[in-house]
């Protein structure tokens, strides 16, 4: 009887297994079929799509990108060189107007914070214009001015208290990628602790008086953690935003600078962190001198995936 009851269990015990296995199979295989991915694997085919782009015929990294690792012995050069940042795009109301910045990542899509995109809510025409080193000479060659078609903010986004400050525009045509216009990648890590960052933008100040650069800028950023400063207790830090500051002794982003991109070099491109979020428009409390946060890219891969390649094949 004993035994009986014993190869009872034992069967029992094999069937439940056996459903469990395929009960798991079932869902991998449904999983397959309906083509899911997990989160930032289309950033990851993506970025060594456009990395390829940055490497010249013998395969070696474009000399124009940055790696603000090799300024370590020598001056550092706000300037920014032509072709260095070829995902820099300014946002306007005009053709050949200023008003915020964002980041080409796709053909047809730049991402922005969302208080970028609401300052172009009542306006009927709004410019991407992508390639532009010199503000005020923006017909030179190769650089161009494309329409936005329509723009998504995140459904989550509030302005006070700030959160989830991110969005993305849809480019009205697609943009043809060459030396001065091409996408960067999308951080998907959490930590960057270790990593050299910069900041390009055409608001970047060291004092409060200087006005806004007629020529694209660059300046090197540290994280919360590796700034001895006292106010940075008032910046945010967490998985919506990065607190950050400029090096000491060096400029910031200021006004007008509401998108700008927190990036890092990473194979021969260069991989987007953070957006330049609070204080960066209409405002200038927390500019040069004052650290400040900036919306965490990797917290809305998923989101940004799911908007910019929505099909699970590319």
């Amino acid at each position: 009887m004993e035994q009986r009851v014993y190869c009872s269990t034992i069967l029992l015990i094999l069937y439940i297994s056996i459903s469990l296995v395929e009960g798991e199979l079932s869902s991998i295989s449904e999983n397959s079929s309906s083509g899911k991915l997990s989160v930032g694997h289309r950033a990851a085919v993506k970025c060594a799509e456009y990395s390829k782009l940055a490497k010249t015929e013998n395969n070696e990294c474009n000399s124009n990108i940055l790696d603000p690792s090799n300024y370590k012995n020598r001056k550092w050069n706000y300037t920014a060189k032509v072709g260095e940042f070829p995902h820099m795009v300014i946002l306007s109301e005009k053709e050949d107007g200023y008003r915020c910045a964002g980041t080409l990542v796709s053909e047809r899509f730049v991402l922005s914070v969302a208080q970028c995109a609401k300052l172009f809510m009542d306006n009927a025409t709004v410019w991407a214009r992508i390639g532009v080193v010199e503000r005020y000479q923006p017909n030179k060659p190769q650089a161009v001015a494309i329409k936005i078609r329509r723009s998504f903010i995140h459904p989550n986004f509030t302005a006070d208290p700030l959160a989830n400050d991110v969005s993305l525009l849809e480019l009205e045509r697609e943009c043809q990628f060459d030396d001065l216009k091409r996408p960067a990648c999308l951080n998907t890590e959490t930590d960057v602790s270790n990593s050299s960052l910069f900041v390009s933008g055409y608001g970047i100040k060291h004092t409060l008086i200087e006005r806004a650069s007629p020529v694209l800028l660059k300046t090197r950023i540290e994280l919360k953690n590796k700034i001895n400063s006292t106010t940075l207790e008032e910046i945010p830090d967490g998985p919506m935003f990065l607190a950050a500051g400029s090096v000491q002794g060096m400029k910031a982003p200021c006004v007008g600078d509401a998108g700008a991109p927190l990036a890092m070099a990473a194979n021969c491109n260069h991989k987007v962190v953070g957006l330049a979020s609070s204080g960066r428009i209409g405002s200038e409390v927390l500019c040069a001198r004052y650290p400040s946060d900036y919306a965490r890219v990797s917290n809305y891969i998923e989101w940004i995936e799911n908007i910019v390649w929505p099909n699970p094949t590319n």
